[in-house]
Protein backbone atom coordinates (compact mmCIF):
# COMPACT_ATOMS: atom_id res chain seq x y z
CA UNK A 1 0.00 0.00 0.00
CA UNK A 2 1.28 3.23 -0.83
CA UNK A 3 2.00 5.61 2.02
CA UNK A 4 -0.03 9.06 1.67
CA UNK A 5 1.93 12.41 0.01
CA UNK A 6 1.04 14.97 2.06
CA UNK A 7 2.89 18.25 4.20
CA UNK A 8 4.27 16.47 7.36
CA UNK A 9 4.71 18.25 11.17
CA UNK A 10 8.30 17.75 12.25
CA UNK A 11 6.35 15.11 14.91
CA UNK A 12 4.96 12.99 11.92
CA UNK A 13 8.37 13.40 10.17
CA UNK A 14 10.16 11.55 12.94
CA UNK A 15 7.33 9.32 13.42
CA UNK A 16 6.83 8.41 9.91
CA UNK A 17 10.79 7.42 9.33
CA UNK A 18 11.15 5.55 12.25
CA UNK A 19 7.92 3.92 11.95
CA UNK A 20 9.32 2.88 7.98
CA UNK A 21 12.28 1.58 9.72
CA UNK A 22 10.49 -0.52 12.17
CA UNK A 23 8.49 -2.08 9.76
CA UNK A 24 10.96 -2.95 7.44
CA UNK A 25 13.96 -3.36 9.90
CA UNK A 26 15.51 -6.40 8.53
CA UNK A 27 15.71 -4.74 4.78
CA UNK A 28 17.52 -1.54 5.92
CA UNK A 29 19.52 -3.69 8.56
CA UNK A 30 20.46 -6.04 5.35
CA UNK A 31 21.26 -3.05 3.17
CA UNK A 32 23.66 -1.52 5.86
CA UNK A 33 25.05 -4.62 6.47
CA UNK A 34 27.56 -4.43 3.75
CA UNK A 35 29.84 -1.39 4.68
CA UNK A 36 29.56 -2.88 8.69
CA UNK A 37 31.39 -5.81 7.16
CA UNK A 38 34.14 -3.39 5.76
CA UNK A 39 34.03 -1.33 9.60
CA UNK A 40 33.99 -4.64 11.17
CA UNK A 41 37.69 -5.62 9.11
CA UNK A 42 38.86 -1.95 9.79
CA UNK A 43 38.14 -2.56 13.54
CA UNK A 44 39.56 -5.75 14.14
CA UNK A 45 42.46 -4.90 12.52
CA UNK A 46 42.72 -1.93 14.33
CA UNK A 47 42.94 -3.87 17.69
CA UNK A 48 45.30 -7.11 16.44
CA UNK A 49 47.72 -4.54 15.14
CA UNK A 50 47.66 -2.37 18.34
CA UNK A 51 47.79 -5.89 20.17
CA UNK A 52 50.72 -6.63 18.14
CA UNK A 53 52.94 -3.80 18.44
CA UNK A 54 52.57 -3.89 22.37
CA UNK A 55 53.23 -7.87 22.37
CA UNK A 56 56.18 -7.23 19.84
CA UNK A 57 57.93 -3.88 21.33
CA UNK A 58 61.49 -5.00 21.66
CA UNK A 59 61.25 -7.23 18.36
CA UNK A 60 60.38 -4.16 16.26
CA UNK A 61 63.26 -2.26 18.83
CA UNK A 62 65.84 -4.52 17.38
CA UNK A 63 64.01 -4.43 13.54
CA UNK A 64 66.19 -2.47 10.58
CA UNK A 65 64.73 1.00 9.52
CA UNK A 66 63.99 -0.32 6.00
CA UNK A 67 61.75 -3.16 8.09
CA UNK A 68 59.64 -0.94 9.85
CA UNK A 69 59.30 1.33 6.75
CA UNK A 70 57.83 -1.96 4.90
CA UNK A 71 55.57 -2.57 8.06
CA UNK A 72 54.22 0.93 8.03
CA UNK A 73 53.31 1.59 4.55
CA UNK A 74 52.16 -2.39 4.22
CA UNK A 75 49.81 -1.55 6.78
CA UNK A 76 49.36 2.03 5.59
CA UNK A 77 48.16 0.81 2.26
CA UNK A 78 46.14 -2.10 3.67
CA UNK A 79 44.14 0.65 5.53
CA UNK A 80 43.52 2.44 3.26
CA UNK A 81 42.58 0.06 1.03
CA UNK A 82 39.75 -0.76 3.23
CA UNK A 83 38.68 2.66 4.10
CA UNK A 84 38.14 2.91 0.29
CA UNK A 85 36.31 -0.26 -0.10
CA UNK A 86 34.09 0.82 3.04
CA UNK A 87 33.81 4.38 1.43
CA UNK A 88 32.54 2.92 -1.75
CA UNK A 89 29.76 0.50 -0.40
CA UNK A 90 28.44 3.24 2.09
CA UNK A 91 27.61 5.43 -0.98
CA UNK A 92 26.45 2.56 -2.69
CA UNK A 93 24.21 1.39 0.51
CA UNK A 94 23.11 5.04 0.78
CA UNK A 95 21.55 5.06 -3.09
CA UNK A 96 20.40 1.29 -2.48
CA UNK A 97 18.11 2.56 0.79
CA UNK A 98 16.97 6.03 -0.66
CA UNK A 99 15.79 3.57 -3.29
CA UNK A 100 14.21 1.09 -0.56
CA UNK A 101 12.62 4.49 0.46
CA UNK A 102 11.37 5.41 -2.59
CA UNK A 103 9.98 2.05 -3.37
CA UNK A 104 7.48 2.01 0.11
CA UNK A 105 6.44 5.08 -0.63
CA UNK A 106 5.34 3.93 -3.98
CA UNK A 107 3.81 1.23 -2.41
CA UNK A 108 6.12 -2.06 -4.24
CA UNK A 109 8.19 -4.85 -2.63
CA UNK A 110 11.55 -3.59 -1.41
CA UNK A 111 14.08 -5.54 -1.61
CA UNK A 112 17.99 -5.83 -0.67
CA UNK A 113 18.63 -7.38 -4.30
CA UNK A 114 16.19 -4.74 -6.40
CA UNK A 115 17.75 -1.70 -4.54
CA UNK A 116 20.92 -2.32 -5.16
CA UNK A 117 20.16 -3.48 -8.93
CA UNK A 118 19.31 0.01 -9.21
CA UNK A 119 22.35 1.63 -7.91
CA UNK A 120 24.42 -0.29 -10.85
CA UNK A 121 25.56 2.40 -13.31
CA UNK A 122 25.45 5.08 -10.41
CA UNK A 123 28.30 4.17 -8.07
CA UNK A 124 30.49 7.02 -10.48
CA UNK A 125 27.59 9.55 -9.97
CA UNK A 126 27.73 8.66 -6.11
CA UNK A 127 31.39 9.10 -5.79
CA UNK A 128 31.29 12.54 -7.64
CA UNK A 129 28.87 13.63 -5.30
CA UNK A 130 30.63 12.47 -2.31
CA UNK A 131 33.86 13.88 -3.67
CA UNK A 132 32.44 17.48 -4.25
CA UNK A 133 30.80 17.66 -0.95
CA UNK A 134 33.89 16.56 0.73
CA UNK A 135 35.81 19.36 -1.13
CA UNK A 136 33.48 22.22 0.03
CA UNK A 137 33.50 21.45 3.89
CA UNK A 138 37.32 21.08 3.43
CA UNK A 139 37.25 24.50 1.99
CA UNK A 140 35.39 25.50 4.89
CA UNK A 141 37.62 24.45 7.35
CA UNK A 142 41.15 25.41 5.75
CA UNK A 143 39.76 28.79 4.56
CA UNK A 144 38.12 29.75 8.16
CA UNK A 145 41.22 28.22 10.30
CA UNK A 146 43.22 29.96 8.67
CA UNK A 147 41.63 33.45 8.63
CA UNK A 148 41.16 32.00 12.38
CA UNK A 149 45.22 31.21 12.90
CA UNK A 150 45.59 35.04 11.27
CA UNK A 151 43.35 36.45 13.50
CA UNK A 152 44.38 34.84 16.65
CA UNK A 153 47.87 35.77 16.00
CA UNK A 154 47.36 39.51 15.12
CA UNK A 155 45.10 39.47 18.53
CA UNK A 156 47.78 38.06 20.43
CA UNK A 157 50.27 40.48 19.03
CA UNK A 158 48.08 43.38 19.52
CA UNK A 159 47.38 42.89 23.33
CA UNK A 160 50.71 41.22 24.18
CA UNK A 161 51.65 39.75 27.07
CA UNK A 162 49.96 37.06 29.05
CA UNK A 163 46.53 39.18 28.45
CA UNK A 164 46.75 38.54 24.63
CA UNK A 165 47.62 35.00 24.94
CA UNK A 166 44.20 34.27 26.67
CA UNK A 167 42.27 36.45 24.66
CA UNK A 168 43.58 34.56 21.88
CA UNK A 169 42.90 31.28 23.31
CA UNK A 170 39.61 31.78 24.23
CA UNK A 171 39.16 33.56 20.75
CA UNK A 172 40.41 30.05 19.04
CA UNK A 173 37.78 28.29 21.42
CA UNK A 174 34.94 30.10 20.62
CA UNK A 175 36.20 30.14 16.71
CA UNK A 176 36.75 26.56 16.48
CA UNK A 177 32.76 25.89 17.98
CA UNK A 178 31.61 28.27 15.37
CA UNK A 179 33.49 26.67 12.96
CA UNK A 180 31.80 23.26 13.76
CA UNK A 181 28.39 24.92 13.79
CA UNK A 182 28.57 26.39 10.67
CA UNK A 183 29.81 23.36 9.03
CA UNK A 184 27.10 21.07 10.07
CA UNK A 185 24.69 23.77 9.03
CA UNK A 186 26.13 24.14 5.70
CA UNK A 187 26.23 20.49 5.19
CA UNK A 188 22.12 20.10 5.97
CA UNK A 189 22.34 22.13 2.95
CA UNK A 190 23.06 18.90 1.08
CA UNK A 191 21.03 16.97 3.60
CA UNK A 192 19.03 15.18 0.40
CA UNK A 193 21.28 15.33 -2.62
CA UNK A 194 21.56 11.65 -2.67
CA UNK A 195 17.90 11.00 -2.94
CA UNK A 196 17.94 13.73 -5.84
CA UNK A 197 20.51 12.03 -7.55
CA UNK A 198 18.69 8.62 -7.50
CA UNK A 199 15.46 9.34 -8.46
CA UNK A 200 15.35 12.31 -10.23
CA UNK A 201 18.38 11.06 -12.28
CA UNK A 202 20.30 14.42 -12.48
CA UNK A 203 24.30 14.56 -12.42
CA UNK A 204 26.25 15.08 -9.03
CA UNK A 205 26.46 18.95 -9.00
CA UNK A 206 22.27 19.20 -10.18
CA UNK A 207 22.13 17.20 -6.80
CA UNK A 208 24.12 19.42 -4.81
CA UNK A 209 21.80 22.33 -6.29
CA UNK A 210 18.72 20.89 -6.06
CA UNK A 211 19.84 19.54 -2.46
CA UNK A 212 20.56 23.60 -1.54
CA UNK A 213 16.92 24.63 -3.24
CA UNK A 214 14.68 22.18 -1.62
CA UNK A 215 16.18 22.38 1.81
CA UNK A 216 16.31 26.50 1.89
CA UNK A 217 14.10 27.58 4.59
CA UNK A 218 13.86 24.19 6.12
CA UNK A 219 17.37 23.14 7.81
CA UNK A 220 15.97 23.34 11.27
CA UNK A 221 13.66 20.65 10.44
CA UNK A 222 16.69 18.63 8.81
CA UNK A 223 19.09 19.15 11.66
CA UNK A 224 16.37 17.76 13.93
CA UNK A 225 16.19 14.65 12.06
CA UNK A 226 19.87 14.46 12.00
CA UNK A 227 20.38 14.72 15.83
CA UNK A 228 17.67 11.78 16.31
CA UNK A 229 19.50 10.10 14.37
CA UNK A 230 23.11 10.55 16.31
CA UNK A 231 21.21 10.72 19.58
CA UNK A 232 20.03 6.91 18.50
CA UNK A 233 23.13 5.61 17.10
CA UNK A 234 25.82 7.02 20.23
CA UNK A 235 22.95 5.57 22.13
CA UNK A 236 23.08 2.19 20.66
CA UNK A 237 27.00 2.13 21.18
CA UNK A 238 26.80 2.88 24.21
CA UNK A 239 24.50 0.11 25.26
CA UNK A 240 26.37 -2.54 22.97
CA UNK A 241 30.11 -1.72 23.33
CA UNK A 242 30.61 0.42 26.35
CA UNK A 243 30.47 -2.87 28.67
CA UNK A 244 33.22 -4.38 26.65
CA UNK A 245 34.82 -0.63 27.19
CA UNK A 246 34.68 -1.17 30.68
CA UNK A 247 35.88 -4.35 30.70
CA UNK A 248 39.21 -3.56 29.07
CA UNK A 249 39.66 -0.51 31.71
CA UNK A 250 39.26 -3.37 34.63
CA UNK A 251 41.43 -5.90 33.10
CA UNK A 252 44.34 -3.82 32.18
CA UNK A 253 45.24 -2.63 28.62
CA UNK A 254 47.93 -5.02 27.90
CA UNK A 255 46.33 -8.62 28.97
CA UNK A 256 44.76 -10.99 27.04
CA UNK A 257 41.30 -10.30 28.53
CA UNK A 258 41.50 -6.51 27.75
CA UNK A 259 42.46 -7.85 24.15
CA UNK A 260 39.53 -9.96 24.13
CA UNK A 261 37.28 -7.08 25.26
CA UNK A 262 38.18 -5.09 22.51
CA UNK A 263 37.75 -7.36 19.86
CA UNK A 264 34.13 -8.18 21.25
CA UNK A 265 33.04 -3.98 21.66
CA UNK A 266 34.70 -3.70 17.90
CA UNK A 267 31.86 -6.95 16.63
CA UNK A 268 28.83 -5.47 19.40
CA UNK A 269 29.84 -1.66 17.98
CA UNK A 270 29.69 -3.01 14.41
CA UNK A 271 26.47 -4.74 15.31
CA UNK A 272 25.26 -1.14 16.38
CA UNK A 273 26.18 0.96 13.44
CA UNK A 274 24.11 -2.03 11.04
CA UNK A 275 21.42 -1.36 13.55
CA UNK A 276 21.30 2.85 13.85
CA UNK A 277 22.68 3.50 10.34
CA UNK A 278 19.37 3.37 8.44
CA UNK A 279 17.73 5.83 10.52
CA UNK A 280 19.54 8.60 9.39
CA UNK A 281 19.31 7.84 5.78
CA UNK A 282 15.48 6.73 5.83
CA UNK A 283 14.42 10.00 7.77
CA UNK A 284 16.30 11.96 5.35
CA UNK A 285 14.92 10.38 2.16
CA UNK A 286 11.26 10.92 3.87
CA UNK A 287 12.33 14.58 4.64
CA UNK A 288 13.01 14.76 0.65
CA UNK A 289 9.52 14.09 0.00
CA UNK A 290 8.06 16.31 2.44
CA UNK A 291 10.55 19.50 0.87
CA UNK A 292 9.47 18.77 -2.64
CA UNK A 293 5.35 18.34 -1.72
CA UNK A 294 5.83 21.28 0.07
CA UNK A 295 7.52 23.38 -2.37
CA UNK A 296 6.93 21.47 -5.50
CA UNK A 297 3.58 20.39 -4.77
CA UNK A 298 4.87 16.38 -5.46
CA UNK A 299 1.99 14.84 -4.28
CA UNK A 300 -0.31 16.43 -6.91
CA UNK A 301 2.52 15.91 -9.30
CA UNK A 302 2.12 12.06 -8.39
CA UNK A 303 -1.97 12.58 -8.40
CA UNK A 304 -2.58 13.67 -11.99
CA UNK A 305 0.21 11.28 -13.53
CA UNK A 306 -2.33 8.69 -11.91
CA UNK A 307 -5.37 9.73 -13.38
CA UNK A 308 -3.47 10.33 -16.34
CA UNK A 309 -2.14 6.70 -16.72
CA UNK A 310 -5.91 5.21 -15.47
CA UNK A 311 -7.46 7.69 -18.32
CA UNK A 312 -4.55 5.97 -21.22
CA UNK A 313 -4.72 2.64 -19.52
CA UNK A 314 -7.16 0.38 -22.10
CA UNK A 315 -10.83 -1.28 -19.97
CA UNK A 316 -10.23 -4.86 -19.68
CA UNK A 317 -12.27 -6.65 -21.96
CA UNK A 318 -15.39 -8.67 -20.87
Amino acid sequence: MALDLRPLTLGELLDRAFTMYRRHFRLFVGLMALPSLFTLVFALTSELMQALARNKAESFAGATPEAIIGIFLGGSIAFIAIFIAYLVTYMVTLGATTVAVSEIYAGREATIRSAYARVRGQIGRLMLLFLLIALRLMGIFVGVGFVMAIGGAALATAVGGAAGAVMSGIGLVVGVFGLMLGSFVFALRYSVSVPALMLENVTARNAIRRSVSLTKGSLGRAAVLAIFATILAYAALFLLQGPFTIGVVLAGPETNAALAFSLMGAVAGTIGSAITGPIMIVALAVFYYDVRIRKEGLDLQLMVASLDHQQITPAPAV
